[in-house]
């Protein structure tokens, strides 16, 4: 009987150890938390470039350890870095990361999820918006007659941001069912009319006019008109 008391004591005594370490695991999650410097940027980015690096110092600003659970980017176009996951008392760290912006233009708007074992701020989000100017600028971009429509030119207009471009290279059509036609405005080496017409107009057709800008660093960049008979 000596033994079997003595056992369940040992017993007892082992639970309640448990039950205060997993009581002070609890406690310390509680009461951890990540603190960013910032958690949005707003940037201006050069159309010339393929990607956009960002970066979002933050610090462990408890008296517990941090532990980086999960980081969700909202988009497959934001790809990230963390060195570790855990991070103790008053220790710095970085969240790098890049965002796709290859042939885009206009206000893009992304963000990242932070999730850790912090009860207080479990997850915190990370915003990114960036405005891209664009190269070109293409009014309008469908130019649409109906069947049976006189076949006359109608136009759409280029405008060159003189920052990133330098000039229109070639307009082309893919195939002959149109004809496309480039004017130059006399007063103003940026600004393009594209005149374009179908052959005939009795039956449906679709074609792409593509545009081909030249960019200040010598590269070309596509540009879409849809010509469209229905």
């Amino acid at each position: 009987m000596a033994i079997s008391f003595r056992a369940t004591k040992l017993n007892i005594m082992r639970k309640c150890c448990l039950a205060f370490v997993l009581a002070a695991v609890a406690f310390s999650s509680a009461y951890a938390n990540i603190s960013f410097e910032y958690t949005s940027l707003k940037e201006n980015a050069s159309p010339l470039e393929n990607e956009f690096c960002f970066h979002f110092p933050f610090e462990n600003n408890s008296k517990d350890p941090i532990e980086i659970k999960k980081i969700s980017p909202s988009c497959s176009c934001v790809l990230y870095e963390m060195k570790k996951k855990v991070y103790l008392p008053g220790e710095k760290g970085i969240l790098f990361g890049k965002m796709d912006i290859a042939g885009k233009s206009g206000n893009l708007k992304q963000s990242v999820i932070i999730e850790t074992n912090s009860r207080k701020s479990p997850a915190t989000k990370l915003e990114i918006n960036l405005y891209v100017p664009p190269i070109a600028s293409i009014k309008p971009t469908l130019l649409f007659w109906a069947v049976g429509e006189n076949a006359a030119p109608k136009s759409s207009f280029v405008r060159l941001n003189p920052d990133f471009a330098k000039s229109i290279s070639d307009v082309s059509i893919d195939g002959n069912e149109f004809r496309a036609g480039l004017i130059q405005d006399a007063n103003d080496k940026f600004k393009f009319e594209i005149s374009v017409a179908p052959q005939a107009t009795n039956s449906p057709l679709r074609r792409l006019v593509s545009i081909k800008a030249r960019a200040s660093d010598g590269t070309l960049k596509k540009y879409f008109i849809h010509a469209i008979v229905k």
